[in-house]
């Protein structure tokens, strides 16, 4: 039956070409899959390393020391050269009764220790953080917790204080007039009370306006790293040299 033992052999040269196929695929994964891990194992080693830190010029809006040019889970953002990593909170039973953490990490700290934390834009200039918000006894509609007060672009606004866990939302338009108009001149003052920082270059350069907003003249926070006029400061060999913090994460 020589039809028969055709497609007998037909069928024989198919499975050993789909046998090769299958061979030359497998041959092929590996081969593009070893340097893969190996770049991505690179590439992890890489981002773990600490990186330096790059000193900036631009004044601290707290305490004036130079700030720092890091990299947290939000992106660059510039961190005060006297931060200082709060020490770890007593384990139980290892300290005395009545101890408060708290307390003893904020005693660890030094005298002039500072949290100051600076914002970049998309655009790469550095920004002037925001008011704080103005607490209110109206209660959140998620989760009954006081709400914010913030003075927005189209008005007055109120968000969850417990923020980013709550994102409950006010209507101002249902707040009573009589206590609308309390709260906009309790937010008046408040606002008075704590200005937008104008954030200055270490010699007294305004990088920003009275909104927080980059001025027009302004540089970019890469034109001014280490390297790029910076006056001598007192304060220099205080900074921080460590790379990446994972406290300082940036106020995304």
């Amino acid at each position: 039956m020589p039809i028969v033992e055709r497609l007998g052999g037909t069928l024989q040269l198919l499975q050993r070409a789909f046998t090769r196929e299958k061979q030359a695929t497998a041959d092929i994964s590996h081969e593009l899959r070893t340097p893969l891990a190996a770049l991505l194992a690179t590439m992890e080693l890489a981002l773990r390393k600490p990186r330096p830190a790059e000193h900036a010029n631009v004044a601290c809006h707290k305490c004036g020391a130079p700030m720092i040019k890091r990299t947290g889970r939000f992106g660059p953002f510039l961190g005060c050269s006297r931060y200082a990593r709060p020490a770890p909170a007593p384990k139980k039973g290892k300290g005395k009764k009545g101890t408060n953490a708290a307390a003893v990490a904020a005693a660890a700290l030094p005298a002039d220790a500072c949290d100051g934390i600076l914002n970049i834009d998309a655009k790469g200039f550095v920004v002037a953080p925001s008011q704080p918000p103005l607490l209110t006894d109206l209660p959140c509609p998620k989760c009954q917790s006081p709400m914010n007060l913030r003075q927005g672009i189209r008005g007055p606004w109120l968000g969850c204080s417990q923020f980013p866990k709550c994102r409950g939302r006010g209507k101002w338009a249902d707040v009573p007039e009589e206590k609308q108009k309390e709260l906009v001149k309790a937010l008046e003052a408040h606002d008075k009370s704590h200005p937008v920082p104008i954030i200055r270059t270490l010699d007294g350069r305004p990088l920003t306006d009275a909104k927080g907003k980059p001025l027009p003249d302004a540089p970019k926070v890469d034109q001014l790293v280490e390297g790029i006029a910076i006056p001598n400061s007192p304060d220099e060999g205080r900074t921080d040299e460590g790379g990446e913090s994972d406290v300082l994460e940036g106020a995304a």
